[in-house]
């Protein structure tokens, strides 16, 4: 499917942020990356980005993103549908994080990740200083192996996938 395509990572989480698994990492840099002591910053930012979501469910601030390649802590909150966190781990791939709901009920996040914008610089060096793989094995991956992605095919992405999500009801 898509993640395969663009080589994204999906992980959904439970509403307290563990894991439910399977998980899904298609990024090849990321696969490589979870082995290594990197992982543990792909953890905070993880944190992080759940932290932020619990935050601004249910606070009135609407700020809507137009450059999603910043990078910075972004909420693209619109009409009734959760927020969606834009954050970036320490490879500046872009993460964002998807709420799941239920009648208005958060049930669980959904997590996308690894993804490589075409207007982003991925942090190669920072890659390999923080999993002691050659930067240059990273560079033959993103340049051969991974297709960037416009911020606009991202944005319409996420879009179709949080009416997804989120259109579950009680029963």
């Amino acid at each position: 499917g898509i993640a395969k395509e663009y080589g994204f990572n999906i992980t959904t989480f439970d509403a307290g942020g563990n894991i439910v698994y399977p998980s899904y990492v298609c990024n090849p840099l990321c696969s490589i990356i979870k082995g290594t002591d990197c992982n543990k910053t792909c953890q905070k930012a993880n944190q992080a980005s759940y932290e932020l979501v619990k935050k601004f469910l249910n606070s009135d601030e609407h700020l809507i993103a137009e450059d999603f390649a910043s990078r910075n802590i972004i909420v693209v909150k619109e009409g009734k549908l959760p927020p969606i966190i834009v954050t970036s781990c320490g490879t500046r791939f872009g993460k964002y994080m998807l709420p799941i709901t239920i009648d208005d009920e958060v049930v669980g996040l959904c997590g996308v990740c690894g993804i490589y914008l075409k207007e982003e610089k991925v942090d190669l060096d920072y890659i390999a200083e923080c999993s002691g793989v050659e930067a240059r094995k990273f560079e033959v991956i993103l340049n051969e192996v991974l297709s960037p992605i416009p911020e606009k095919r991202v944005i319409s992405l996420l879009a179709e996938m949080i009416k997804i999500i989120n259109s579950t009801k009680k029963h």
